[in-house]
């Protein structure tokens, strides 16, 4: 813990206004560094890897040996058949120890109590915990992991912010007031921050205007919001947007972020439902002048052309069996279009209304 906060104590001095001279800047950076160094080595010595298993790993020279799989793994030169390595690994512990023979002499090296992982049993618990909560839990102890708010911070849970998950194929249902065409969606929006509220029409493009500017004027400055959207074949499809639009020419992180698709045109069967694939980096492109977009090629709708484009598989998951397009197979990635609509929240939910900004967030 103190080595943490001299790490994180020299990183800020460094940005400290007016900032350090050069000569106590770099003093700074290597004593940050340094900290990091040595807390990372005492984590990995914590977590049981020997040092072995590392000088084991970095004592075999790239492509002079191959290694055999097996209860007791054997490496053996290509090279040179004069000299020999041999690993001799416990089962499932990688490289805890090795007994090396050398051209001058034998030297044995046998398996010190460090070497070997305990082999009782682990608790549960930490069997079950991810490594972000193992890193945690040997810094802080398990007190502040189980505490419901450690440090005085909040824990963000699914019911809460449901827009920080990743999207769920689980149905929801729809809501006694919802119209035929919103009841037909409104199940693929379960865990989403519209899954219980009442959506209202923000745009038509019948109704408003077909093009990009009659879109931005309508919908820069909303909040989440979902696209459905009709091609001249038949297919219905569409998308939802947790962030909303602003103009501003940003590239969206939202890892809730969604397509989905009826191909064939009948809302009465179960859509195909698409998440973001790669983490949420550029899930929604927010470009001014432009119509909405998911990706760079997930989905594009122009709506001064009145054609959208979709592309499948590098920000959005493919269609079942490898498809790369949400439309009809003779439309391929590119379809006109004879209708889009947007629907968002009629009012704020309460916990946007309730919302109250961390001492760690901007005011």
């Amino acid at each position: 813990r103190l080595l943490l906060m001299v790490a994180s104590v020299a990183m800020a001095s460094m940005e400290e206004q007016p900032p350090f001279p050069p000569l106590r800047r770099r003093a700074a950076r290597a004593v940050a560094c340094s900290s990091a160094l040595i807390l990372s080595f005492l984590l990995f010595a914590h977590s049981g890897v020997s040092p072995n298993a590392i000088r084991g790993a970095w004592s075999v020279p790239r492509g002079a040996y191959t290694f055999m799989p097996g209860g007791s793994g054997s490496c053996k030169s290509s090279k040179s058949r004069a000299s020999s390595l041999k690993l001799t690994t416990p089962s499932q512990h990688f490289l805890r120890g090795r007994s090396a023979t050398s051209r001058g002499g034998n030297t044995q090296r046998s398996l010190s109590p460090r070497d070997v992982a305990p082999q009782g049993k682990k608790e549960d618990d930490e069997d079950e915990a991810d490594p972000i909560t193992r890193f945690f839990t040997n810094i802080f102890g398990k007190d502040a992991r189980d505490d419901p708010e450690p440090l005085g911070l909040k824990r963000a849970t699914v019911e809460e912010f449901p827009d920080l998950w990743p999207p769920t194929q689980e149905l929801g249902e729809a809501l006694a007031e919802d119209p035929p065409e919103v009841k037909a969606f409104r199940p693929y929006l379960k865990q989403t921050i519209l899954e219980k509220q009442p959506l209202l029409l923000a745009y038509d493009a019948d109704r408003d205007g077909w093009s990009n500017k009659a879109f931005r004027t309508a919908m820069d400055g909303s909040y989440a919001a979902v696209l459905v959207g009709e091609t001249d074949s038949g297919t219905i499809f569409g998308a939802y947007n947790p962030a909303g639009w602003l103009g501003y020419g940003d590239f969206r992180e939202c890892i809730s972020a969604f397509l989905f698709t009826w191909v064939d045109g009948d809302s009465s069967k179960e859509a195909v439902k698409l998440p973001k694939i790669g983490g949420p980096s550029m899930a929604v492109l927010d470009q001014a002048g432009m119509g909405p977009q998911w990706g760079p090629d997930g989905l594009r709708v122009n709506l001064d052309t009145k054609e959208a484009i979709s592309r499948l598989g590098s920000y959005y998951q493919r269609m079942p069996g490898g498809g790369t397009t949400m439309f009809q197979k003779e439309d391929g990635n590119r379809a006109s279009v004879r209708s889009i609509k947007i629907y968002v929240a009629r009012e704020l939910s309460d916990s946007a209304k309730n919302y109250e900004p961390k001492f760690t967030q901007w005011s």
